[in-house]
């Protein structure tokens, strides 16, 4: 099955993803009832991507107790030496490129990219990304 790499954001209706301090926290406003399109496109995915910066904003302003997306393999991009010890959730301290080439040769399913620009950018420029899905706030 060929995999798909999926830029999948959400953004306020001006065009924004952060607040002006960089904050995410908006994102955690109550979906309406009827809108599943989060729900039926992450049943497709099976792999993960994040630079650290939307990594950390996860896991420390929007779900401190629950890493979303713990049923997939979460690849962070960092230039850090980090470790984890969530088998799920791996540090990768190399190109982003690259190691989305090969992933795209591996069967599995869609590939999500969730952000920050840092990795985002390279992806756009290596024409990587197959699918834009932009959702924006209040919708």
């Amino acid at each position: 099955m060929k995999r798909t790499v999926i830029l999948f954001i959400s953004m306020s209706l001006d065009g924004y993803i952060g607040d002006i301090t960089g904050g995410i926290d908006w994102l955690a406003v109550p979906m309406e009832a009827e809108d599943n399109t989060y729900d039926t496109f992450y049943k497709n995915v099976d792999t993960v991507l994040l630079g650290f910066k939307t990594y950390h904003q996860i896991v420390t302003e929007l779900v401190v107790d629950d890493f979303p997306y713990k049923d997939a393999q979460t690849l962070v991009f960092t230039r850090r030496n980090l470790t984890s010890t969530d088998p799920n959730i791996k540090f990768i301290n190399d190109d982003v490129v690259s190691h989305v080439q090969a992933l795209k040769q591996v069967e599995g399913n869609d590939i999500w990219i969730v952000g920050g620009a840092s990795l985002v950018r390279p992806l756009i420029d290596a024409n990587l990304i197959d699918e834009y899905r932009l959702q924006s706030y209040p919708n």
